[in-house]
This record gives C-alpha cells, structure tokens and sequence, in this order.
C-alpha cells in the first residue's frame, strides 16, 4: 500500500509541475473559496455610547451644546438636524449638526430657555460610516437651571455727592451698586481716591453692594478730591462695570464762611419755614447771623454749650440736620463765628 500511495503523490505533483503558474494559482483559489470561507461578521451593532448631558439631568446651563459618542465612526451626511432632534415640548429647536469620527454635536442657534425640559432624539436615519444604522430611536431629556448673570453692574451712589463741597476732613467714601459685588475686585486698585496726581492711600471694605474707602489720615482743608471706581470692579457672576465711575468733591476749607457755609444748611433744611419773624432764632438770609448772636444762641468762648449746638442735638431737631451740618456749626462757632 505505501508504494501505491507514493506512487499517486508522485503522479498528482506530476501533474501539477505540468501545469501552468496562472493554473496553479486558479486551482488554489477556487479551494479557498470553499475551504476558507470567512465566518459570519460577530460586531457589535451600531449604538450610542455617552451623551454629554446625562438623561433627567437639572440645572443645565443655556448655553449648551448637546454632544454624544457612538461606538463607531459615523457616515456625518447622515446627522442632520433631520436625524438629531432637540425639542421643548413639540416645538422643535433650530441649530447646527456637526460630526467629527464617532463625535455627533448638536449647537442651538440660541440660548436655551431657563427652568425648561429639552427632549433630544437621534433616529434610526443616522448611519455608521461602515453602513450601520441603530436599531431604535433614541431619545433623552434634560431641564436647565436659571439664566446666566450677564448684566454689568453699576454704581447708583456715591458719597460724597459729586461736585459736594464742604465735605468732612475724616469723612469716609462710599459707592452703592446695584448688586452684589465680588469682593476680590473692589480694593485700593479699583477705588483710587486722589488728590490732583496724589493718590491718598487707605482702605476698602466690602459689604454686599456698597464699598467704603477710609482714608489712613484726614482729608487736607479747602482740597479738591477726584473718586474713581476702575472698569475691573465685578459683580459675583465676574461681570465688570461698563465704563469707570468719576465724581469729585471738595473738603471744608481751613476758615468757615458763614454765607458759603452755614447759610446754606438753613435754607436746605427748610428751616427758614419755622424760623422766620415769629420765632427766634429768626434764619431768614438778612437776619440769620444777628439773630444767633444777639439772641445769645451762640458762645464762642464754649462752642458745644450754644443754645443753637444744643437745639440741633435736642429731640424736637436732631433730625431736622444731618452730623455733617450740626459739625460745620460746632466748627465754624469754635472758629470764632465770624460774620464772612
């Protein structure tokens, strides 16, 4: 039986040597095709993978894009705003559909409605770039959050008044915004209080919306003072003010003028009203001057104990005048009272 068998190997390869390469190679072939053939594809079906906004997620910014990954890389003719579907309800949002490998980006064309559920579908029209396409739709939900702050802050007071003169030598500078501040951007970098090219130097606090600066020493006389707030002062949500604050004020100067002064603290505290001709002390502008000193409403040998000082500081008054008003009085009588 071996000699047979060997017999047959030799004849069969024979044969073959016989043949041409271009048969060889056909003969080869055409074994392979029943011998080889591949085996059924074991891939797994085309499927999402991530979205980067999690389904029943809250307090969602406004400004989202919606992302999500497939397991392959998509054919991006297919992701459309046809095929990735965002909608409030069944109004359906307009955007852009972008596809980067196995990336699909959905961008809203604007900002996404506050405290409000977004429903987003990916149909079975989405198809891989090897021919895929998913078995079923699919579909998740999201709710965002509030609106962002995007509202420049600003200053709706000021203290001193701009262009107030008469202004305490140990006053203290105040701005109020109209929101809450960050404190980190409200210091001596951002509040700069100067005289002419001269930076006064101090300190400033924050409380909520109102920022104080006080000055290390006391403001000098008769001085004309300029209050900055810079661009970089931000609220919480780190938006800046839109344009500096400038205002100016001027402090007492080193002698009180009675008329500039004092005068003035009668008429715009409507004092004249009561205190006229039928009572003393008479404050109309003729009269105001020889009525507080004739009537003895002045002591200038002991300023606090004037009978106008104690008036002013008295129940019936003390609101009728502010502590800087019932100051400029004490100081201008310690001065002497003079007439000017």
């Amino acid at each position: 039986m071996f000699y047979t068998y060997k017999s047959y190997q030799n004849e069969g390869l024979g044969i073959l040597s016989r043949l041409s390469k271009q048969a060889v190679l056909s003969i080869l072939l055409l074994g392979c095709s029943f011998g080889c053939q591949k085996g059924d594809d074991t891939s797994a079906p085309l499927s999402i993978t991530s979205t980067n906004i999690a389904d029943g997620a809250t307090d969602v910014d406004l400004k989202s894009e919606i992302r999500l990954d497939f397991n392959e890389a998509m054919d991006a003719s297919t992701l459309t705003t046809s095929t990735f579907v965002i909608q409030r309800g069944v109004k359906i949002i307009s955007g852009t559909v972008t596809c980067s490998s196995k990336t699909a980006t959905f961008t809203p064309n604007y900002d996404l409605e506050a405290y409000t559920k977004y429903t987003c579908t990916i149909t079975t029209g989405v198809i891989s770039a090897t021919g895929n396409a998913l078995d079923n739709v699919y579909s998740w939900s999201f709710t965002t959050g509030v609106a962002p702050d995007e509202i420049a802050p600003t200053v709706v007071e000021n203290s001193p008044l701009e262009a107030e003169t008469y202004v305490l030598y140990d006053s203290h500078i105040t701005v109020k915004f109209d929101e809450e501040m960050d404190l980190a951007t409200i210091n001596t970098s951002t509040f700069l209080i100067k005289n002419d090219d001269v930076m006064v130097s101090g300190t400033v606090s924050l409380g909520r919306n109102k920022a104080e600066f006080k000055p290390n020493a006391e403001l000098s006389p008769g001085t004309i003072y300029t209050c900055t707030i810079t661009k970089e002062a931000a609220d919480l949500a780190g938006n800046t003010i839109e344009n500096q604050h400038v205002w100016s004020f001027t402090t007492i100067p080193e002698t009180i003028s009675f008329n500039e002064g004092i005068q003035p603290i009668f008429k715009a505290q409507n004092c004249i009203s009561c205190h006229n001709a039928s009572r003393n002390p008479d404050l109309r502008n003729s009269n105001a001057y020889n009525s507080l000193i004739n009537g003895q409403f002045v002591d200038a040998t002991n300023p606090e104990g004037s009978r106008i000082v104690e008036m002013l500081n008295g129940s019936y008054h003390k609101d009728f005048t502010t502590q800087k008003d019932k100051q400029l009085i004490l100081d201008w009588i310690k001065q002497g009272a003079k007439n000017n």
